[in-house]
């Protein structure tokens, strides 16, 4: 099974220029809304430290961003192993009545 293209969490440093890349984490991040504002069809990105999906809010897209660990186990309430396959982790924007559901492969992808 393959991630469509346009469903893949990029990285970060496919999303910001440079000079934002350049920046120290604390810095770079005031600017991870940029992103999602856009590009309409961003679901989610990632860097180091954080996981970010992009919502809609009040006709605006935010980035909504948590920090990832690692080595934690994520799984979405009411599925087995998360509902996720190829070892991608589960995540849900809020624990009771979630309203999104996002598969997170962190590891790079290649193709076949």
């Amino acid at each position: 099974m393959r991630v469509q293209s346009d469903r893949r969490c990029r990285h970060v440093r496919e999303l910001l220029n440079r000079t934002l890349i350049s920046l120290h984490l604390l810095r770079r991040i005031k600017y991870y809304q940029l992103p999602c504002k856009q590009q309409w069809n961003l679901a989610c990105f990632y860097d180091e430290k954080y996981m970010c999906y992009c919502t809609n809010r009040n006709e605006s897209r935010e980035a909504q961003c948590f920090t990832i660990g690692h080595n934690e186990m994520n799984s979405c309430q009411g599925m087995s192993n998360g509902g996720c396959l190829n070892g991608a982790r589960c995540f849900q924007d809020q624990l009771i009545c979630p309203t999104m559901t996002l598969e997170g492969v962190v590891n790079s992808l290649q193709d076949d």
